[in-house]
């Protein structure tokens, strides 16, 4: 997301790569859903279709290139490529973000595609799951300040659904 708005914020065109993997961990575990998201992003590409997008990009290989920029208006002197390709801090996952709350809300929008935004349009209210993976980290112990330790369960009360009614 944080490429959108960067590039909708600059007026840049914007490629996604990468999007295709295969998650071998549900696997691995044996779960039944494999969570496979295709064709729910209006930017997701066919395997072979996302091929073709990275040797695009190798047209771009003697452009000077910026890592993870902040997300603002900027100003390019000379042929650039930007990369966004860095996970934020468990903390600050949302930092950059939040100032450009209502951009975020209507470029993910934007983002679905068709089939699914057709879909949404079919219902007569949200349908709202919560899933919240418990398994893959250890309770907070007593005493530890969850804003201060990583790689621990979010405590139950974090979530909260207050419009869980309101539709986009």
């Amino acid at each position: 997301m944080k490429a959108m708005v960067f590039a909708n914020l600059n007026h840049l065109p914007l490629v996604v790569t990468g999007y295709n993997q295969i998650k071998i961990g549900p696997y691995l575990r044996g779960e039944k859903s494999k969570r496979k998201y295709r064709r729910f992003f209006a930017f997701q590409k066919s395997i072979i279709g996302e091929q073709v997008e990275k040797l695009k990009l190798k047209f771009f290989a003697s452009y000077k290139k910026v890592f993870e920029p902040s997300l603002s208006a900027v100003v390019v002197n000379e042929p650039t490529v930007f990369v966004f390709s860095a996970i934020p801090h468990w903390q600050h996952f949302f930092d950059d973000l939040r100032q450009h709350r209502p951009l975020v809300k209507e470029l993910f929008h934007q983002s679905l595609s068709a089939n699914v935004k057709s879909e949404l349009a079919s219902k007569q209210s949200p349908e709202i799951g919560v899933h919240i993976r418990m398994g893959d980290f250890r309770s907070l112990k007593a005493g530890e300040d969850f804003k201060n330790v990583g790689a621990v369960r979010t405590p139950e009360t974090y979530f909260r659904i207050d419009r869980s009614r309101e539709k986009y």
